[in-house]
């Protein structure tokens, strides 16, 4: 029966109009309804699709319809808001989200291949400090707010249509019912994505990379989590995550006596530093006098300096630090990658939390935070314990990154100075933002007698200093002009009253052209200073700021060893410095080392300084006329000044015994290497199931896991997603193409692959898949991913598994490791095992 049938007989009833009316009303409020939520879903797609592609991470999610399942219970909610103005609204702030996450995600994985978590929330303030604008790209959220744009458009078009929303019952009913239907049907795909993961059992070596739900439940591997789940599906579970705490617990976790007896089991079975074989240092060029105990009842100063890279100290500008590098003890392949506050912590921790529920200061998420617990196995307390006086420095305001909580009291320093208490540093009465940096080489200068401060009934001191001049962004130059010292005093004048990093001046004089002078060859910068029309890049003038920065720190590391050889205390004092990662902003790890900006997997971007020079086994010998004829004044007449003195020294340290010193280690060291290794050579024994590195001093190695993104070590690189293997240059392209550990050779059409010790041979057309090489030829890549998705299909058929390198698989079950024993030093944060068990068994001279 038609329609019109239908009129003719209703009209013939009494209520038949009346029925008739509201069909129609429910017809159109229903059609009207589901164009709106109709255009919502497209645009949302629209917004994913352009996300992804510009990311670069796929065409779309992996789990495309668990990502379609959230989207449609997102549109089934807004479908049942009465209101069409109320149901447009929602719609366009669901989509204004959407492009902020995109805009978002796309900054951060431009930077440093890291998406966006709610765990971020915690640090609002601190990433709002250092964020800048060169991060952003600017075309994507245009592109994105006109799909925006478009769609609100659109709803006011559809506005026009007729029907009305109404809360009759039928209306009600009908509403309620499609969202039924349609959450329903959401669900019932949701879960059928679910069941389509790929798992596998956790007894696997693999485990972690292979089973898809552990990585939807923990999303440990963000970037990974993202691409595979799409924006919906990231975030659904990462809102739970952060609601409830981490998604997946160890059965260990439970409840606190289950978890502590967990704990006491997984320490027994720990190895002890003693046990590990001694580095052999003669391929170095050094002998078996430097190792475990060499410092012992020496005073320690570490520096952790902000940004550092290689390039940076050097015979030309940092004559101090560079001496140090080179008449001490260099790590020339040291890595590391993380914002600052982790990797500074974890050179005195070892470690450090990555759950949720397991934040150290007070969060959004964690409100209690783990301020109140032990923290026993951290240097400074073990210090602490063996008679150090301990004292922290650092030029920022406490409260930022909570460092007045954790560095005053938990992590076991004494003595704690930030900005907040640094009268005698400008930026105590007169800071206009965060970039307006206090110069390093004022707070060693002005705080010179802290720095090796003893209390009484302590025979020696550990200091520590968090520098910051070096922190980008690296504009000056760039915005307001190079400076050098043919400017008028009038154009002196006015760039210094503009610049945002002041009294940098005097380095910028000095510095007319890249570095020549080098620590090690292979950190040598081989880019140009000038353009094909001689004019300076934008790259040469960040540098120029940048390492002026450095210059002043090498300034305030002078003086401080000035002061130590005049009171005669240099021969009992060690310096470490390291860097807490590279020098990212602007990109500037990619152009000065002439790395492209996609290839995030090269490690050479990763690279940074760690050495070690101490007074009792090495010499040093610093001359420099690079600041000849150039006194100390203080300008400021607000600053009460407490140094007095030239404003650098030439020293001649000999050092009593046999000279150790001048040699480089080319051994693969990262951060969680530094507390080891610091343990090592104070004489210090310890358990080294508490920390996730070794002494670089030892014949072992660890593997570095990024909190920010990647896992690697020096020649192996991973997202979780695919694996770069570093390759061996080669003359031609016609020759073969070998891994650094020459396990994977691509010979024309054919592949050879070591695998349980013996080379096999394959068809390189077979694997072209799952096996290949970056467009440089620089790195081969396995697709994992791929690789860990394929079963064979019947006996006779190749398990892709099968094709990892026994280098490629050992550095996976290493990885693996680390993610084995982070979840017993995660107990360790979260039950503060060190209230109720003593730290002397384990951590000892």
């Amino acid at each position: 029966m038609s329609e019109s049938d239908l009129r003719r007989i209703f009209r013939r009833q009494p209520l038949g109009e009346y029925y008739l009316l509201n069909r129609c009303m429910l017809k159109d409020l229903l059609i009207k309804k589901s164009l709106y939520i109709g255009s919502y879903i497209v645009a949302a797609l629209i917004i994913e699709f352009i996300t992804f592609n510009v990311i670069g991470l796929a065409v779309f999610p992996t789990y495309f319809w668990l990502d379609l399942a959230i989207l449609l219970f997102i549109g089934a909610v807004i479908f049942i808001v009465p209101s069409f103005v109320a149901q447009s609204i929602l719609i366009c702030l669901m989509l204004l989200i959407q492009v902020v996450l995109a805009v978002v995600n796309e900054a951060l994985y431009s930077m440093s291949n890291m998406v966006f978590s709610l765990t971020m929330l915690n640090l609002v303030k601190e990433v709002g400090g250092v964020f800048n604008n060169d991060f952003v790209n600017y075309f994507l959220g245009a592109g994105l707010l006109l799909i925006v744009a478009a769609e609100g458009f659109l709803l006011w078009r559809m506005r026009k249509i007729g029907a009305k929303h109404s809360f009759k019952w039928q209306a009600v009913v009908l509403l309620l019912s499609v969202f039924c239907l349609t959450s329903g049907f959401s669900s019932v795909l949701y879960f059928v994505s679910l069941d389509s993961f790929i798992t596998t059992e956790a007894s696997d070596n693999l485990y972690i990379y292979k089973d898809d739900t552990y990585l939807f439940d923990t999303q440990f591997i963000g970037t990974k989590a993202y691409k595979k789940f799409g924006t919906f599906g990231f975030y659904y579970k990462n809102i739970g995550n952060f609601v409830s705490g981490d998604g997946k617990k160890s059965a260990e976790q439970q409840d606190e006596e289950t978890a502590l007896k967990a704990l006491d089991d997984y320490l027994a079975e720990g190895r002890f530093n003693s046990d590990l074989d001694a580095l052999d240092l003669t391929p170095y060029g050094g002998n078996g006098a430097l190792r475990t105990g060499t410092l012992n009842g020496q005073n320690v100063v570490l520096v952790v300096i902000e940004s550092g890279e290689w390039y940076a100290i050097n015979g030309e500008y940092t004559p101090t630090l560079y001496a140090l590098a080179t008449q001490g003890v260099s790590m020339t392949q040291y890595y590391a990658r993380d914002k600052t506050n982790h990797s500074e912590a974890m050179s005195i921790l070892g470690s450090y939390p990555a759950l949720i529920e397991n934040t150290i200061t007070s969060s959004v998420s964690n409100p209690q935070g783990l301020i109140g617990h032990s923290f026993d196995f951290s240097l400074p307390n073990i210090l602490q314990e063996g008679g150090y006086t301990t004292n922290y420095f650092h030029a920022n305001d406490g409260d930022y990154y909570g460092r007045n909580e954790t560095f005053a009291d938990l992590y076991g320093f004494d003595y704690a100075h930030f900005l907040d208490t640094m009268e005698r540093l400008k930026g105590y009465y007169d800071k206009k933002e965060f970039i307006d940096l206090d110069r390093d080489s004022e707070v060693l200068s002005q705080y010179i007698d802290d720095f090796s401060k003893k209390d009484a009934g302590d025979e020696n001191y550990f200091s520590m200093m968090m520098t910051l001049i070096s922190h980008g962004s690296y504009n000056d130059l760039i915005q307001y002009g190079d400076y050098t010292t043919v400017l008028s005093e009038k154009e002196k004048e006015d760039f210094s009253k503009n610049c945002s990093v002041k009294g940098q001046e005097r380095y910028y004089e000095r510095i007319d052209d890249f570095p020549h002078t080098y620590v090690n060859e292979a950190h040598r910068l081989n880019v140009s200073k000038t353009n094909e029309k001689g004019k300076l890049t934008d790259a040469y003038l960040r540098y120029k700021r940048y390492q002026a920065g450095v210059m002043d720190l090498d300034v305030g590391v002078n003086r401080l060893i000035h002061q130590l050889e005049a009171k005669g205390e240099l021969d009992d004092t060690a310096f470490v410095f390291y860097a807490d990662h590279n020098c990212y902003y602007n990109q500037q790890n990619y152009l000065l080392k002439d790395i492209p900006t996609t290839e995030y997997w090269n490690t050479e971007l990763y690279n940074i300084p760690f050495f070690i020079w101490s007074g009792n086994c090495m010499d040093l010998n610093i001359g420099s006329d690079l600041y000849k004829g150039l006194t100390y004044t203080n300008t400021d007449e607000n600053v009460h000044s407490s140094y007095t003195g030239d404003y650098y020294y030439d020293i001649d340290h000999r050092c009593a015994g046999e000279n150790l010193g001048g040699i480089q280690i080319s051994k693969y060291c990262n951060s969680f290497d530094i507390l080891p290794t610091l343990l090592d050579l104070l004489g210090y024994d310890f358990n080294l199931n508490l920390y996730q590195g070794v002494s670089v001093f030892k014949d072992a190695e660890s593997v570095f896991i990024s909190r920010e993104s990647g896992m690697f070590d020096a020649n192996i690189y991973s997202d979780g997603d695919s694996v770069f293997v570093k390759a061996l240059p080669r003359a031609s392209e016609t020759d073969p193409l070998y891994s650094f550990d020459g396990q994977i050779c691509f010979n024309g059409d054919a592949v050879s692959i070591r695998l349980d010790g013996e080379a096999v041979e394959m068809d390189a057309s077979g694997l072209e898949k799952y096996l290949f090489t970056d467009s440089a030829g620089d790195y081969i890549v396995y697709d994992l991913d791929a690789i860990l998705s394929t079963a064979p299909e019947d006996a006779d058929a190749v398990d892709m598994r099968d094709c990892l390198s026994d280098g490629v698989n050992e550095f996976l079950r290493r990885t693996s490791e680390y993610y084995k024993k982070q979840e017993f030093l995660e107990m360790i944060y979260k039950y503060d095992y060190f209230r109720t068990r003593s730290a002397e068994e384990l951590i000892f001279k």
